[in-house]
C-alpha cells in the first residue's frame, strides 16, 4: 500500500462555471450541467440542468468526461462525492478529478473519497458558508494498494451500487407511471367515465377550485437538535432539505438525533406527511412520505403539510411535487440571494378537489405502486448499509481480496 497525493493520479483537476443566470439564451439547450445539490454518492446518469452551446463559451462551464469524480465544495454539500456516467459540465462548486487508469481505478478512489467525505467536510473554511477548495483537495492524501486490488475492490463495492441503480430506476419508472395517471385523469380530463360527465365553465361536475389551505394543516420543522450516532432508543433520523433528491428520500444519508417524548409528539414524521423545501435554490421542491419504514423529525428548513382527510393525501401529494406547484411557489418566494416561501403563500396555491368516487379510484392505484416502490426503497438500503460496512475494512485492507 503506497500513499499519493490526489493531483498524483489524476490527468486533469477542475472546476466549472455557471452561465449567467438572467441570460434565458444560455439556458435549456442540449448539454447537461450539474449543480452541486446533485453530488450524493451516486452515479450521474443525467441531470436536472442543462445549458446550451452559448452558454457554454460565455461561462467558465467546460466539459468532463464519463467517469470523472466529482467532490462538492461549498455548503452544506460541501465534501460529498459522485461518479459522471455521462459526459457533462458542472458549477464552480464541483471540483472535478479525472483519473489516470494507469495509476489507479476510478471507482476505488471514489469509494476512498465517499469513505473520507465527513472529515474532508469537517476541512472546510469559512463565514456563514464553510467551502472546501481544489488545492486542498488535490494534496489530499490517498491510499493505493495495487491496480490489481484496487480492481477487485471496486468490483465488489460497485456490485452492490448497481443493483442499487436498478432499484433506483424501477422506482422512477413507477413514479412516472403515476405521475402520468395523474396528469390524465386531473390535468387532461380523461379519467374514466369522462365521456359521461357533465362540465360546468371547463371543470367536471361535483368538482370545485380550492386553495391548498383547505384540505392541509401547515408546520415548521424542528430547529435545534443534538446531533448523535444511535447510541440509543431515542435517537431518529433527522430530515433535512439536502436529504430530498428527486422528490424522494435518501435515507442512507439521513443523520441522527437525540429527542425526547415531546419532540417526538410535534415532529414525527407520519405516511402521507408533504415536506417542501421553503428556502434555498430548491424553494418549493417536495416528497411524501410513503410508509415510512423509520421514526424521523424534520428540520425547520422543511413546511411540513398533513392533509385534513385522509382520502385527499394521494391526490395532494401528486398536486405539489408537480412543475406547476414548484413553479408557483418560486414565483411566490421572497429573497434575492436567498428565496424562501412561508406557509401562507405556500397554502395559497389553488388546485381541483375531484370527486371522492374519483378519488378513492385514485387512491388505489397509488397504493400499490407506493408498495413496490417501498420494497425496492428498502431493498436499497439494506445494499447500502452492506456495502458501507464492507468498505472501511476492504479499503483498511483488513478484509483481503483475491485478485
Amino acid at each position: 500500500m503506497e500513499v499519493k497525493r490526489i493531483s498524483d493520479i489524476c490527468l486533469k483537476v477542475c472546476s466549472g462555471g455557471t452561465p449567467t443566470s438572467s441570460v434565458a439564451s444560455y439556458y435549456d439547450g442540449e448539454i447537461p450541467w450539474l449543480n452541486t445539490n446533485e453530488v450524493n454518492f451516486c452515479n450521474i446518469y443525467s441531470t436536472a440542468k442543462h445549458i446550451t452551446e452559448e452558454g457554454l463559451k460565455k461561462s467558465a462551464a467546460k466539459y468532463i468526461p464519463e467517469n470523472t469524480i466529482i467532490v462538492a465544495m461549498y455548503g452544506v454539500t460541501a465534501g460529498r462525492c459522485a461518479v459522471t456516467k455521462i459526459p457533462l459540465t458542472t458549477n464552480q462548486a464541483c471540483c472535478n478529478l479525472v483519473i489516470d487508469e494507469t495509476k489507479a481505478h476510478y471507482q476505488y478512489v471514489y469509494y476512498f473519497l465517499k469513505l473520507q467525505s465527513d472529515f474532508l467536510n469537517s476541512l472546510a473554511t469559512g463565514g456563514a458558508q464553510q467551502n472546501l477548495n481544489a488545492l486542498l483537495i488535490k494534496n489530499y492524501s490517498i491510499m493505493l494498494p495495487s491496480l490489481s486490488v484496487q480492481h477487485r475492490i471496486a468490483s465488489i463495492l460497485s456490485n452492490y451500487d448497481t443493483l442499487i441503480d436498478t432499484n433506483t430506476k424501477r422506482i422512477k419508472l413507477l413514479e412516472e407511471s403515476a405521475r402520468e395517471l395523474y396528469k390524465e385523469w386531473f390535468v387532461r380530463m380523461r379519467f374514466p367515465g369522462y365521456e359521461q360527465t357533465k362540465f360546468v365553465k371547463g371543470i367536471p361536475e361535483g368538482w370545485k377550485v380550492v386553495e391548498l389551505r383547505e384540505l392541509v394543516t401547515t408546520q415548521y420543522g424542528l430547529t435545534t437538535i443534538t446531533h448523535s450516532q444511535k447510541e440509543n432508543h431515542n435517537d431518529v433520523y433527522y430530515l433535512r432539505i439536502t436529504d430530498i433528491v428527486d422528490n424522494n428520500i435518501n435515507w442512507a444519508q439521513v443523520p441522527y438525533c437525540s429527542t425526547d417524548d415531546d419532540v417526538m409528539r410535534k415532529y414525527k414524521l407520519y405516511q402521507g406527511d408533504i415536506l417542501v423545501a421553503r428556502t434555498g435554490a430548491t424553494v418549493g421542491y417536495a416528497t411524501q412520505i410513503q410508509k415510512i419504514p423509520y421514526e424521523a423529525v424534520f428540520a425547520s428548513y422543511l413546511i411540513r403539510l398533513k392533509a385534513k382527510n385522509k382520502l385527499h393525501i394521494s391526490y395532494i401529494g401528486m398536486s405539489v411535487v408537480s412543475d406547476i406547484f414548484i413553479d408557483y411557489i418560486q414565483s411566490v418566494a421572497t429573497g434575492a440571494a436567498q428565496p424562501m416561501a412561508n406557509p401562507h403563500l405556500m397554502t395559497s396555491f389553488k388546485l381541483l378537489l375531484p370527486s371522492e368516487h374519483l378519488l378513492k379510484h385514485f387512491n388505489e392505484y397509488i397504493d400499490s405502486l407506493n408498495d413496490i416502490i417501498l420494497n425496492l426503497q428498502l431493498q436499497s438500503q439494506n445494499l447500502a448499509t452492506t456495502r458501507d460496512r464492507l468498505l472501511p475494512r476492504l479499503l483498511s485492507g483488513e478484509l483481503k481480496v483475491k485478485t
